[in-house]
Order: structure tokens, then C-alpha cells, then sequence
């Protein structure tokens, strides 16, 4: 069977012409807001520049938790929050441990009805020790603080690898994977010492 040049010619260019035209309706449709929020709602976070969200959670039954830094450019807090599927505020709370730069790096819900924030806070000489907070989802109190847990684990943890490099500070950083600067400043922070 023959095709004719002139009908294939014209079949394209009708394809093409319907085309424009459905191009062109879906353009100068109306916008609609089907992006628009269900809700909206602000906690405040005070002045500093590095102030914001750090960890967001939602329930499969619409309950929200956020946690983030707030505070001054100088001293900085964690602030946790957790709404209603509405939007509407259930609890907020905020953790100071009197030091000046507490940061939140994010959340995750677990079992038994809690929350855990996980950050840093400023340890001795200022070094950034490893802060998780646990919360109770219901009310937002706040069970534990695992701080001080966490500095007895890295004092073990460098205390084995010296141990297993005969005190070898620099392959013990390695075992660590940190800098031999680093380890030999945090030997000296917490008091470690290196005869048996």
C-alpha cells in the first residue's frame, strides 16, 4: 500500500497544531492554590544568623515534631516543638545547658512514646561533645540527657585504642580516624593517662 506524501505532511502538522494548542490551554489556565498550606505556624528563634530548623518528624496521625537552634548570635539553644495535625501547638520546650553554643542536628521518634535530639554541646576546653536529648512525645518532658553517656564512651574508646597501639598517639588517632592534633587534645581534656 502507497502513502501519500501530502497526508503524512498534513498528519504531522495537524499533530503539531493540536499539540500547540494543548500546550497553550494548559499555560493560560487559571493558577490555582492547590499548594497552599494547611496550616502555618511560627516559633520563634530568636537573633542569630545560624538560628533554624535542624529535624522535622510527622506522625502517620498528623502529630509534628520539629527542633532547631535558637537564640543570640552569642548563646545559642535547642528548641524543640511539637503540633497538633492542625497546627496548633501541643508543647515547646527549650534545652540550655548554661553553656553558650547548644545545636540541634536533628530528631527521629522511637518506641515507647519518645523523642530523640540529637546535637552538640560545648564540652571542656570547648570542644563539641555529642548531646542527645529524650523527650516524651505526650508532653515534651525531658527524661534524659545523654551527654556525660557519651564523653565515658569516647574516653573508653581512647583509652582502648592507646592501649592497643602500646600508647601510640598517632597510630591510636588513625584506629580513630581523627588527627593526632585532635587526640592529643583530648587526652589532656579529660585527664587521660597514658603509664598504667
Amino acid at each position: 500500500m502507497r502513502t501519500n506524501k501530502f497526508s503524512i505532511n498534513l498528519s504531522r502538522a495537524f499533530l503539531l497544531l493540536l499539540a500547540t494548542l494543548l500546550a497553550g490551554l494548559a499555560f493560560s489556565a487559571p493558577a490555582r492554590g492547590e499548594f497552599a498550606p494547611l496550616w502555618t505556624s511560627r516559633v520563634p528563634a530568636g537573633t542569630s544568623l545560624g538560628s533554624g530548623t535542624a529535624g522535622f518528624h510527622v506522625d502517620p496521625d498528623g502529630i509534628s515534631y520539629v527542633t532547631g537552634i535558637v537564640g543570640s548570635s552569642s548563646v545559642n539553644d535547642i528548641q524543640t516543638t511539637s503540633f497538633e495535625a492542625d497546627g496548633s501547638t501541643r508543647w515547646s520546650v527549650t534545652y540550655d545547658s548554661g553553656k553558650s553554643g547548644d545545636q540541634a542536628r536533628g530528631l527521629a521518634r522511637g518506641p515507647d512514646n519518645l523523642l530523640y535530639v540529637v546535637g552538640n554541646t560545648p564540652g571542656p576546653n570547648d570542644f563539641a561533645n555529642v548531646l542527645v536529648l529524650v523527650y516524651d512525645v505526650t508532653n515534651g518532658a525531658l527524661l534524659k540527657t545523654m551527654g556525660e553517656e557519651v564523653r565515658r564512651f569516647e574516653i573508653d574508646l581512647i583509652r582502648r585504642a592507646l592501649e592497643q597501639t602500646g600508647g601510640h598517639q598517632s597510630r591510636a588517632a588513625r584506629l580513630l580516624g581523627m588527627n593526632a592534633t585532635t587526640l592529643n587534645s583530648k587526652i589532656k581534656t579529660y585527664n587521660i593517662n597514658l603509664r598504667p
